[in-house]
């Protein structure tokens, strides 16, 4: 008995021990998890940092929202009081954008050329005609004829005329009925300074062995011109006008009549039109009845201008004619117009 007794008790013994030992080893384990749980780090730093991504990132969702009408955000979710919206400049381009090239208005590009050249329309130069429609008005009867005499007299007053012609030649701002003024009235400007430099002359084909429209010599900005190259390459081709030959004067008795005033862009229409009707009916410079016509060499030089010949001279003409009229074309008288 005694035996068994002490065997029971060494038995109790043993199973204690291992208990505790279990014991103390769960405790261990419990103990290094609930540490790996609760000690990361400081735990209000990161509970701060999630706070303030998540309000930025709402506040700069809101920002993005872009009322077109009002350039201004339509979210306005609440934040934090603690908390400030924070605008990336990204986002500041979003309510702000540069304007796109595409948007560029015209206006746009036309004030940044202003502001960098300082030109506009209205500061370029045109020129007045005033001073050589007061000399022809002076020096040129109702039929045309000239007073060469009396214009060379103002000589001044005409190289006063063409020096404002040469510092101001034409401008593509210009109208088209500024710019065929222009053309016509230094055509015929030109044409008197030529006669003034050489009269007394009996002809103007007396000058430049005969060819005195084939010399350059006229300078209108920085080009220089004859009086064919003015007629037939910038006044004929760029402006398809057939009644410019009844107001470009070549100072001859047989070319249509110098007009006794200059031509402007105010009374274009109105000059073209009693010089050709003017012109056309004149029976010194042509004759007209309903089957026959003897009629300026200008009509036959310068025939394509005209096109149809017989409707354009009806369009003018107090006398009808006929379709099928015979026309013959005069000798052209090249003495001077004086």
């Amino acid at each position: 008995m005694l035996i068994i007794l002490i065997l029971a008790v060494l038995s109790w013994s043993c199973s204690g021990s291992k208990a505790n030992a279990l014991v103390v080893a769960n405790g261990q384990a419990s103990t290094e998890t609930v540490a790996t749980k609760n000690f990361p780090g400081p735990p209000e730093e990161k509970n701060a940092e999630e706070s303030d991504a998540k309000v930025t990132g709402e506040n700069v969702k809101a920002a993005m929202e872009i009322d077109v009408g009002t350039r201004m955000p339509t979210d306005h979710r609440a934040v934090k009081e603690d908390k400030k919206a924070v605008v990336t400049p990204d986002v500041q381009r979003e309510q702000f954008p540069e304007k796109p090239d595409a948007l560029i208005t015209e206006s746009d590009s036309y004030a940044e050329d202003q502001e960098s050249s300082g030109d506009s329309p209205e500061s370029m130069e045109k020129v007045d005609h005033e001073l050589f429609s007061t000399l022809l008005t002076k020096y040129v009867d109702g039929q045309g004829k000239v007073d060469y005499d009396g214009l060379k007299n103002e000589l001044a007053k005409l190289n006063s005329y063409l020096t404002e012609l040469k510092q101001n030649p034409v401008s593509e701002n210009w109208s088209k009925d500024e710019q065929l003024a222009y053309w016509i009235n230094a055509y015929n400007a030109f044409t008197i300074k030529l006669i003034l430099d050489h009269y007394p002359v009996a002809s103007i084909t007396d000058i430049e062995n005969g060819k005195p429209w084939d010399k350059k010599w006229i300078t209108l900005g920085n080009e220089t011109y004859s009086l064919n190259q003015i007629e037939n390459e910038i006044i004929r081709p760029q402006f398809n006008e057939p009644r410019i030959h009844f107001a470009v004067n070549c100072a001859a008795k047989s070319c249509p009549p110098l007009a006794n005033k200059a031509f402007t862009a105010g009374n274009m229409e109105a000059l073209l039109e009693s010089q050709t009707k003017k012109f056309i009916n004149d029976k010194q410079y042509n004759q007209i009845d309903a089957g026959r016509l003897r009629i300026s060499k200008i009509f036959d030089w310068y025939g394509s201008d005209f096109k149809d010949l017989v409707a354009f001279l009806n369009k003018y003409s107090t006398i009808p004619i006929n379709a099928n009229a015979k026309i013959e074309f005069v000798e052209y008288n090249w003495s001077l117009n004086n």
